[in-house]
């Protein structure tokens, strides 16, 4: 028997006025996963976070914590700590201070302050910093702070609105490897929200894609690159190049597709099971799956264009492709290797069937 979920929101559903935010959203968060939820601004995302936490009352449908309905619950009867992207540390406190407020507000023994407040000063790496106030640390040690007196309590589950949307670049790639080191230490199941694709890829045990207030797909994050449900997420995850056409004829195990610059190219057909001859369809394509060349080689797929745009950007380059119809196509090549085609130059790109996705008019497969 499979152990129940540490959260789980039954047709939660979250309105204002005649708005709605949140539409009936059923979610299973298993035990010491890393869970994000990830989607443009006002997918409801952040909404259904702070249904979680009990900072937002649903209008309907139950939300569970390890199996006890906790939907009408307050905050603070609520086994939950939240880590928010402005810290909201206290300025005339030291660190350790911060750390320790929320233990000293449960009138835990001194004894085990102390001992607690050492623990998640070392688990969050702030060694040293603990006579310091915010205002002389950097934004990623006042994270970790706010991170540390989160975890300080000892929640069952700790849920992170968009907490590393204030660092920079490099700082918030730092933050994202000890963010993941200090979950899996810890075990605590994180409750994740994020706008920013690749962070919610690079960190995440799954990934729950939400889109105008309903979940559109939740999955590893492998599946959900590799695999979108819908047009929208495969166009949201990560780069997608997409074309227009029109099936001509399923065989064996291809589906023929001609596309609206004239070309035909094929997809598997297993992505075929509700279309059919004539229907509109978008065929897409990761950009790392795209091969340039002078001629069509041996895949399968190719189509005609001319250069017209590159990107040198160290390790993966980025060459833009304008085929017939007027799209632009969007390759990534490793190494130097785009630095050799010319603006204007005519090349063909090319591709695998087993690439490509299909969808029809209804953005899904």
């Amino acid at each position: 028997m499979a152990p129940s979920p540490d959260v789980e929101l039954i047709s939660v559903v979250k309105r204002y006025g005649e708005a709605i935010a949140v539409r009936s959203v059923d979610l299973a968060i298993n035990a010491g996963e890393f869970f994000s939820m990830l989607g443009p601004s006002g997918c409801g995302k952040t909404t259904t976070l702070r249904m979680i936490a009990g900072f937002v009352t649903p209008s309907s449908g139950k939300i569970l914590l390890k199996g006890a309905d906790i939907s009408r619950h307050p905050p603070e009867k609520r086994p939950v700590n939240m880590v928010f992207q402005n810290y909201a540390l206290f300025p005339h406190m030291t660190v350790s201070d911060n750390i320790a407020f929320g233990l000293r507000s449960m009138r835990v023994s001194s004894s085990e302050v102390r001992s607690r407040v050492e623990e998640a000063i070392r688990t969050a790496k702030l060694d040293g910093l603990g006579r310091r106030r915010p205002h002389e640390l950097s934004g990623g040690q006042q994270q970790r702070v706010a991170l540390a007196r989160a975890l300080v309590n000892r929640p069952a589950v700790l849920l992170l609105d968009e907490p590393l949307g204030a660092l920079d670049l490099r700082i918030r790639r730092h933050m994202q490897l000890e963010l993941k080191r200090i979950q899996r230490e810890v075990g605590i199941t994180f409750v994740y929200v994020t706008h920013d694709q690749e962070e919610a890829l690079a960190l995440s045990d799954r990934i729950a894609v939400m889109n105008a207030g309903s979940i559109e797909q939740v999955g590893a994050p492998e599946e959900i690159y590799l695999r979108p449900s819908s047009i929208f997420v495969a166009r949201f995850i990560g780069e997608m190049n997409t074309l227009e056409g029109t099936i001509l004829s399923a065989t064996g195990d291809r589906v023929f597709v001609r596309l609206n610059s004239g070309e035909t190219v094929t997809a598997p057909r297993s992505q075929l099971p509700r279309r059919n001859a004539g229907d509109m369809v978008t065929l897409a394509v990761r950009p790392e799956h795209l091969s340039v060349g002078t001629d069509p080689g041996n895949l399968e797929n190719h189509l005609r264009g001319k250069v017209s745009g590159r990107a040198f950007q160290g390790v993966a380059n980025t060459l833009l492709v304008t085929e017939p119809s007027g799209v632009e196509i969007q390759i990534h090549i490793s190494g130097s290797a785009g630095a050799s085609f010319r603006m204007g130059e005519q090349v063909v790109v090319s591709w695998s069937k087993s690439h490509t996705l299909l969808f029809g008019a209804d953005g899904m497969p």
